[in-house]
């Protein structure tokens, strides 16, 4: 996470995938109230991400802030006692802190927040959302999670029929889809 990439790069099958394979709560909640949502995280899992986004009202002009609703995300492993706060990047205007790395604190300024564990023990976790400040009956907000990804390949599948000596479609060359940062990778294949 950072000032100039953001979470990253626009997954779009990615976010099929989550939506087909129904990886999302929907809920809401009023100032006060805490809603705590039980995830089992398999053995095999590379990165455990959880994202929490709503929908915020405008600010009245020349509010201090521009958050209205404010809520809070936590995720608790119960078995180690070990917890995560969110991403979060140093808004001090000058170069200097806006190119400093984000620490895990509460946010208090955006209205999407992600907590990521590398390499996450499994078991089951807590993830904790919260209404810390609300200037409205309730907040309706989505909570996403994601185990991966793990490499898949995309084409050719067994079921393609590949011609020797034929020219592959320019956009139908082999593909695979994985996080860019990820290293220790191998691929190999016969011809």
């Amino acid at each position: 996470m950072d000032f100039e990439y953001g979470y990253g790069i626009v997954d779009a099958l990615g976010a099929t995938k989550t939506i087909v394979e129904e990886r999302f709560w929907e809920s809401q909640l009023q100032e006060g109230e805490e809603k705590t949502f039980l995830l089992d995280v398999p053995a095999s899992t590379s990165r455990l991400s959880i994202t929490l986004v709503w929908t915020d009202l405008a600010a009245v002009v020349n509010a201090p802030t521009a958050l209205v609703n404010d809520l809070d995300l936590l995720l608790l492993h119960p078995a180690s006692g070990q917890e995560w706060l969110p991403w979060s990047l140093n808004i001090f205007p000058h170069s200097d802190s806006l190119q400093q790395p984000a620490t895990r604190k509460v946010d208090r300024l955006n209205t999407i927040e992600q907590i990521t564990v590398n390499a996450p023990s499994p078991g089951f976790y807590q993830i904790k959302v919260r209404g810390f400040a609300l200037q409205t009956a309730a907040q309706s907000f989505s909570l996403v999670y994601d185990f991966g990804p793990t490499p898949q390949w995309l084409y050719p599948q067994p079921k393609d029929y590949l011609r020797g000596g034929a020219a592959l479609h320019p956009y139908l060359a082999m593909g695979w889809h994985l996080l860019p940062r990820r290293t220790g990778l191998q691929m190999a294949w016969n011809l």
